[in-house]
């Protein structure tokens, strides 16, 4: 994390620097620090699907239930040209889990 933490000084290589950190919570199960540093992501890097997407799945594998307005958020800024796998992935997702009812 060091490493992607320097590069993020770096005009040039902050996106990609930034992206590699938030994984890098993945890979060990911090999902509360990935769910941070994708938040942080999204508004730095508004227009980038990829940090959309990272956002929904930390918000998801974290079991939150922000994942639900997460997942639409990213299949909201997916662009067009995006017809990967993640994208029928999210929308199966949706499907399968359906947003709680409020309890009355």
């Amino acid at each position: 994390r060091a490493h992607a933490l320097k590069a993020m000084d770096d005009p040039d290589t902050r996106g990609n620097a930034n992206a590699l950190l938030c994984w890098s919570f993945w890979f060990t199960h911090e999902f509360a620090k990935m769910t941070d540093c994708t938040e942080k992501l999204v508004v730095d890097f508004p227009g980038n699907d990829e940090a959309w997407r990272m956002r929904a799945v930390a918000y998801k594998d974290a079991g939150s239930p922000a994942a639900y307005d997460a997942v639409q958020d990213f299949l909201t800024h997916a662009s067009p040209e995006r017809k990967d796998r993640e994208v029928e992935w999210f929308k199966n997702w949706q499907r399968e889990h359906p947003r709680p009812k409020p309890a009355m």
